[in-house]
């Protein structure tokens, strides 16, 4: 072998870093998300306002107020621009987003891996857990998840949530109703219609003083992530996004730091300072309660080694990316080369 085709093995087992330096590159330059967002001076914005204490109309003012719309006035405000809020139904917020309706979400959007195939998210900014509510009376008595896997149980969700996503793929055996918003589930329970909701703890909890005395939340299960959609490709917008998130709760998800603007928005609109939950979930998890052991591993309390991030697969060992294959490749190259000379060597 010659010389020159020494060179040609180096060139080749380069080319595939080349390319995906340059891909990324290409991709930077490409989006304007942020750029597009700044020169207008306004952020669109998805929200459904009507799931407390998240988002909801003020009733006076009609204004959407809540934790998220706190949230994204910081986000605006440290971006520099204003907020163009676009109140639509939950059914319809996800595609409306692929269309390009509003730049981003948010809105106590779940991360799971079925909606990352069709949105980009955010680190996570809000970490939650599924309940189960019932009346009082409990004639069911229902008091844990397990008790509503049964035909005789009549559970109602909002329709297309992470809760209505549980039944389906935990193939549960009560008879569900899904309704437009949490609220309606809330008071089909009140009127005896059906005999448990699930949802979000905190908007159970929120909207429990509606109705005072008449329900208790008997348990929680399935721990879940909150971030914020953007429109695919969007990367400059979502990781500006990430950076204000890491100003909120530091840079480490697996560690918060909670800033002071972060503790008293959540207090003021959750009624108790910051609580995360034990475990650490992967932001490409898809939500049930099995574990299985590989990268489409639902999130559940007994899977402790996933983080909400949106890092690639090179970045799940620790210390390792593609910047660190360089010296790799070039060892193996530098062992090919000389393996080749002896064997010229030994020709000659």
């Amino acid at each position: 072998m010659k010389k020159h085709h020494c060179n040609i093995i180096l060139v080749i087992l380069f080319i595939p870093l080349f390319s995906t330096f340059n891909v990324a590159a290409h991709s930077a330059q490409n989006d304007t998300s942020l750029d597009d967002i700044i020169a207008r001076g306004y952020i669109t914005v998805g929200i459904e306002a009507g799931y407390p204490p998240f988002e909801a109309r003020d009733p006076v003012t009609d204004e959407i107020i809540g934790f998220d719309p706190d949230i994204m006035g910081y986000i605006a405000e440290d971006i520099g621009v204003e907020i163009e809020w676009v109140d639509v139904a939950w059914s319809t917020i996800f595609t409306n987003l692929a269309s390009g309706m509003y730049d981003c979400v948010i809105s106590a959007v779940t991360i799971t891996g079925e909606r990352e195939e069709t949105m980009d998210f955010s680190r996570w900014y809000f970490k939650s857990e599924q309940a189960v509510m019932v009346a009082i009376e409990n004639p069911k008595n229902i008091t844990i998840i397990d008790d509503i896997d049964s035909a005789d149980v009549k559970v109602g969700v909002q329709e297309g949530t992470t809760s209505d996503l549980y039944l389906i793929d935990n193939e549960v055996a009560a008879v569900k109703s899904s309704f437009a918003t949490i609220t309606l589930a809330i008071e089909a329970l009140s009127l005896g219609i059906i005999d448990v909701v699930l949802g979000d703890k905190n908007s159970l909890v929120a909207n429990m003083a509606i109705y005072p005395g008449e329900f208790d939340i008997v348990d929680t299960f399935w721990p879940e992530y909150f971030g914020i959609p953007v429109q695919t490709g969007f990367d400059s917008l979502r990781l500006r996004i990430n950076s204000i998130i890491d100003e909120l709760l530091g840079a480490d998800p697996d560690n918060p730091v909670v800033s002071e603007f972060y503790n008293t928005t959540y207090s003021t609109w959750m009624g108790v300072e910051p609580t995360f939950y034990g475990g650490t979930i992967d932001a490409t998890d898809d939500p049930d309660t099995t574990d299985d052991p590989d990268a489409t591993d639902d999130p559940d309390t007994s899977d402790t080694t996933d983080d909400p991030d949106t890092s690639t697969p090179f970045d799940t060992l620790p210390g390792f990316s593609i910047i660190s294959l360089l010296p790799v490749v070039a060892i193996i190259s530098i062992s090919l080369v000389r393996k080749v000379r002896k064997q010229n060597q030994k020709i000659k």
